[in-house]
């Protein structure tokens, strides 16, 4: 069900941002070097075999120092449906190279962070390789899709045997430059 929902949330996403960009020729001011972003979003997360899922609120910091590159400081919550009780957080520091196609504006990027709470999540680190996908909906307001794998570790020694268990991220959310 959940999987479905990522899906199809995912699908209606990226058809509202392709009818738009037919209807739409107005000129976006896109952020430069010195600007800010914020982000609020949510995401959904899976183990490999999208058996078990959970899903979290994100809130995200960046500054621009070139039009390309953004740095940014990153907060998660996250609660987990199929234990009762169970809630984690998440601070990381990552960045992005962002290329810009006008409306569009697809991105790379990563970060690493750790994380907390009173899951089995506790005390570990985090490294999440991603892309994504922003659209701007007006000069200074965008909507974006982003895709992570997130791999666990908890020291530099074993981060080789997070890749064999990490957890597929899926985040949806709107944006703010300034």
């Amino acid at each position: 069900m959940f999987t479905r929902w990522v899906i199809s949330g995912t699908v209606g996403f990226l058809l509202t941002i392709a009818t738009s960009l037919r209807a739409s020729t107005n000129e976006v001011l896109l952020p430069g070097a010195g600007d800010f972003e914020v982000r609020v979003g949510g995401t959904g997360f899976s183990k490999k075999e999208f058996g078990r899922s959970a899903f979290n609120l994100s809130g995200n910091v960046g500054y621009f120092f070139s039009r390309f590159f953004e740095v940014s400081l990153r907060q998660e919550l996250s609660y987990d449906s199929d234990v009762s009780d169970h809630w984690t957080g998440g601070t990381h520091g990552g960045f992005d190279l962002n290329v810009p196609l006008g409306r569009l504006e697809p991105y790379v990027g990563m970060s690493i962070g750790h994380l907390y709470g009173n899951s089995a999540l506790n005390d570990l680190w985090e490294f999440d390789p991603g892309l994504g996908l922003k659209w701007y909906v007006q000069s200074h307001t965008f909507m974006y899709a982003e895709a992570a794998y997130s791999v666990l570790f908890t020291n530099f020694d074993n981060l080789g045997d997070g890749f064999d268990n990490g957890i597929f991220k899926f985040s949806l959310g709107i944006g703010f430059n300034f």
